[in-house]
């Protein structure tokens, strides 16, 4: 197959062959992987926002590799 039919290495991939989770974060505070967000209401959801890799790494750290989810919340003022 030609080059750019081939599949890239992931390199967010660790030594045991897992890659690392997407991290979520909520109204800027982490909160966890992806189960997190089964637990929060649609209609209380404003936004989400998804950071690259790459920013996320930049921004929080190592643990970032798959990037990162940032959700919004309405405010119930």
């Amino acid at each position: 197959a030609p080059l750019y039919l081939r599949p890239r290495p992931n390199p967010s991939m660790d030594a045991t062959g897992r890659a690392d989770p997407v991290a979520v974060y909520i109204n800027g505070n982490f909160s966890g992987n992806l189960d997190v967000l089964s637990m929060i209401p649609a209609r209380e959801v404003f936004s989400v926002d998804r950071m690259a890799a790459t920013e996320a790494t930049i921004r929080y750290g190592q643990r970032h590799g798959s990037g990162a989810l940032l959700i919004t919340l309405v405010r119930n003022d």
